[in-house]
């Protein structure tokens, strides 16, 4: 037997349910009224032949004292006036036998018998006799015992269960826009699907959902913390499983680049695609997946367009960002006195149409928890400033709320891009105390102490498979609030960057730098520090990846210092001594060239670098800056001597990488036709030769030709026939359905519940 509170619905879920059992039940159409019909009265619902009115309360959070005065303060005018020849109230509270009999009285004679007082108990007695409206109503039964029990047997220990009860807890807050029924196609037809996106704009929680969908169908869930070897490793032969990686590149792919680990992801890519019982949904930032794709060959993963699905706000329908706005109101628990300021005079409609929407900070001026200093009559103004500047979020919180430790531990959180493992955090804050820069700290410093106040706040924690525990940025706005504040001060940066020393961190400090968000001058102050911290540091295979990133950043902000040559050599030359040093070989060759250009080093010195070369360690812009490198060279014996050693290697990573490539840059995206693959090789041949000569590969005919076999025109042109089919068959999907503005305001004209016993009228309209 059903026994939901229904807290897991909002009103018009509420009321939706409502008249699916009540028609079901009675055999009986109901419908609703437009938005301000006779009166605007509460009761939305009737049926064309006798005119019977149902008034919905979703009143689950209040109390009957509150609903009887309302009922008898407010409804009973509009009834009177209606003048319905029967009127049903339905209420989600709980009702005694004495509570209906004076619901009755005040409604007499419109309320025919105590059979249309109907409350929580009864509604469940109707979701009995109607299993099949109980099962449509996933928000509502998700939240059962029973349910719950037999989602989680499906799923894993640890990560993967926890995962799935967040997933779980956050159904009643989600909002299914046209992006869930295209990843939900894109799932079904390509079993993989890779959601791209600003921050904020709901790619965790729309995988999350996808994810969900299939564990209600029979899919284990299996989730990654930090690589997909964690994945591979639950992979289960003829068992239906969905993975999921949520923000797969920005945690390992960038720290895997030049290391081939990013055939591994390609791989198992592949893999699930070739296997009808599994499923795999991965997130990225578009910034980062865009970064990752200009740093590796390999992950074009077969025209990765097939299976990403990019999210942007602007995107989004003013309809779907009003149910956003609406969802986080309700479900938030925001006072009635605040939503009023919300919904008068449709302000609701400057929110929906502000270009700073963003599901995330419309969940953040909704939250209650944050308005205890916010009257309702200041409260609209809150709200534009947020949204006209979201990073001013922060700014009390940092300034007032935040001692001099907390400030260090989030910028050591922000500085390293975002996120961090609780092992690396603490160490670097413990290296950072024992700097000079540590003496402006001010009260207590204690780790523990410090962090559990960020916790919630400014920082999330979690825990991996192996209950290693991590930290994020609570919302990615806090490091575009947090990051100028230190921009310009390049010793406090330089000193956080060398407390943290993490590739993480130097990856996240050079787009900062390329980007413009640290100026040029505190770039100048933070390269000197990275090179003479090289200069005083040894170099062994634990930091030599570190320290030839630091000198990259040196190399490129401060290229004619003393120190940053000195600290250049002198590394280089300690790599030499290293037993893998033809290793570095790819990662080093900006440095190399750098050393060329300043003369500090002749073709000998390099030559030591080049024994045993593995293309396995090169990607195609690895290949590109050696040929740079080569070519920087002013002896032509010399510069001829480094081309032929490093032409082997290139071709073997051309061929490695072609297929990609020519997919990548759609060389044959017109071709849609399987007869048209001789006219298709020999565009690619000459596509072949142009990349050769972009490079500086001096290839002949032959050498092409023996390219051109590691391209597969034929799949190709069968992929490009394939995503014409689906696109014109998704066509509606994609356009996605517009609806007016009165479905909007019919949103917003809701009947809020106190939260305690009131006498005021409780509906926003």
């Amino acid at each position: 037997m059903p026994n939901y509170d229904f807290l897991s619905l909002d009103d018009k879920e509420f009321e939706q349910l409502t008249l699916q059992l009540l028609g079901a039940q009675e055999s009986v159409v109901y419908e609703r009224f437009k938005p301000g019909k006779d009166g605007g009265i509460d009761g939305r619902y009737f049926t064309s032949t006798d005119k019977t009115i149902v008034q919905c309360k979703h009143w689950a959070r209040s109390g009957f004292g509150a609903l009887i005065r309302t009922l008898r303060n407010d409804e009973l005018p509009k009834v009177q006036q209606l003048n319905p020849t029967r009127y049903i109230l339905v209420t989600s509270l709980p009702l005694s036998p004495a509570n209906k009999t004076e619901i009755c009285t005040v409604f007499a004679p419109y309320i025919k018998n105590e059979a249309d007082v109907i409350g929580c108990e009864t509604l469940n007695d109707l979701l009995a006799l109607h299993p099949s409206i109980e099962q449509g109503t996933i928000k509502l039964w998700l939240h059962s015992a029973t349910i719950l029990s037999q989602i989680t047997s499906l799923a894993l220990v640890g990560r993967s269960a926890f995962i799935l009860e967040e997933m779980r807890r956050k159904r009643a807050y989600y909002v299914e826009t046209e992006s869930h029924k295209i990843g939900i196609s894109r799932l079904k037809e390509h079993h993989v699907i890779l959601i791209t996106g600003e921050p904020g704009v709901g790619k965790t929680t729309l995988a999350e959902q996808l994810c969900l969908d299939h564990v209600l169908s029979g899919f284990q869930l299996c989730a990654a913390a930090k690589d997909v070897d964690e994945l591979e490793a639950a992979y289960q032969e003829n068992t239906k499983q969905i993975f999921y990686f949520d923000d797969f590149l920005g945690r390992t792919f960038l720290e895997a680049i030049g290391r081939h680990e990013d055939s591994h992801i390609v791989g198992f890519i592949k893999r699930i695609r070739s296997d009808r019982s599994k499923r795999l949904v991965l997130t990225s930032r578009t910034t980062i997946l865009n970064r990752g794709k200009s740093l590796t060959d390999l992950f074009r993963i077969e025209n990765v367009a097939r299976h990403e699905l990019e999210l942007q706000v602007g995107k989004l329908s003013p309809l779907d960002k009003a149910r956003i706005l609406h969802s986080c109101i309700w479900h938030s628990g925001l006072g009635i006195s605040h939503v009023e300021e919300i919904v008068r005079e449709s302000k609701y409609m400057y929110v929906i149409a502000h270009r700073n929407f963003n599901p995330r900070l419309i969940s953040f001026i909704t939250d209650p928890l944050r308005l205890d200093s916010i009257e309702p009559s200041n409260y609209w103004n809150y709200i534009t400033s947020k949204l006209d500047n979201p990073a001013e979020i922060w700014g009390d919180v940092y300034d007032q709320q935040m001692s001099d430790a907390q400030r260090i531990l989030l910028l050591l959180v922000v500085a390293n891009g975002g996120d961090i493992s609780e092992q690396d955090l603490f160490a670097s804050y413990q290296s950072y105390l024992t700097t000079s820069t540590a003496a402006r700290i001010q009260g207590d410093t204690d780790y523990h102490r410090n962090i559990k106040i960020l916790i919630g706040s400014l920082l999330t924690r979690t825990l991996d498979a192996k209950n290693q525990a991590a930290f994020q940025l609570f919302n990615p706005s806090v490091s575009d609030f947090a990051l100028p504040r230190i921009a310009t001060d390049g010793e406090l940066l330089a000193t956080l960057a060398l407390a943290l020393k993490t590739k993480q961190m130097i990856r996240y400090l050079s787009r900062s730098i390329a980007r413009g968000k640290v100026p040029k001058t505190t770039a100048k102050v933070v390269a000197s520090r990275f090179s003479k911290d090289c200069l005083t540091a040894g170099c062994d295979v634990q930091n030599a990846i570190v320290q030839i990133e630091m000198l990259e950043v040196a190399a490129k902000q401060n290229p004619d210092s003393e120190e940053t040559k000195s600290a250049v050599v002198q590394v280089l030359t300690k790599l030499q001594g290293l037993d893998e040093r033809s290793r570095y070989i790819a990662m080093i060759s900006p440095l190399l060239r750098y050393g060329v250009e300043h003369e500090l080093f002749n073709i000998d010195f390099i030559k030591l670098f080049l024994s045993n070369l593995d293309s396995d360690w090169f990607t195609l812009d690895d290949i590109r800056e050696l040929f740079q490198t080569a070519n920087e060279i002013p002896n032509d014996i010399d510069r001829d001597t480094l081309l032929d050693i490093f032409k082997p290697v290139a071709l073997q990573v051309l061929s490695e990488v072609i297929d990609e490539e020519i997919m990548e840059q759609d060389i044959l995206a017109g071709y849609l036709d399987s007869n048209d693959t001789e006219d298709a090789a020999e565009k690619v041949h000459h596509a072949i030769s142009d990349l050769c000569a972009d490079i500086g590969v001096e290839v002949n005919f032959s050498e092409i030709e023996e390219l051109l076999r590691h391209v597969d025109i034929e799949s190709i042109i069968e992929s490009n026939i394939q995503r014409a089919s689906w696109e014109d068959d998704h066509h509606d999907i994609k356009q996605g359905a517009t609806l007016g503005p009165n479905e909007i305001h019919d949103l917003f004209s809701m009947d809020i519940p106190p939260t305690h016993s009131s006498s005021t009228n409780n509906s926003v309209s």
